[in-house]
């Protein structure tokens, strides 16, 4: 009683993807829900993997931070990022990707 499908669906997707942010997870369900793991063109290709030609992404929102030096920051820690925002960038399935077989 009280538990809906979508609800159902969405606990399902931030299982899947504790990694990402909770509003990343949600727009990875709302546009792909079958989705099993997702990562970056790069990552794909780190991973021995190519996407697909013709592959359709799915939009995310990553950070963009500014990374501030030792003198800017008069912090003895070095280097600090900042977030100055978000931008838009697409990650792909698995099931958009071929290549090497995926270990885990």
């Amino acid at each position: 009683m009280g538990h809906s499908e979508t609800l159902r669906n969405y606990l399902a997707a931030m299982a899947r993807f504790r990694q990402y942010s909770w509003h990343n997870v949600m727009l990875i369900a709302s546009q792909r829900p079958h989705a099993t793991r997702v990562a970056g063109f790069h990552t794909w290709q780190k991973l021995g993997r190519n996407v697909k030609k013709g592959a359709k992404g799915i939009l995310i929102l990553a950070p963009v931070a500014l990374r501030r030096t030792k003198e800017e920051t008069s912090s003895e820690e070095g280097q600090r990022e900042s977030t100055l925002g978000f931008r838009a960038v697409y990650v792909f399935d698995q099931i958009d990707t071929e290549g090497k077989p995926l270990v885990g």
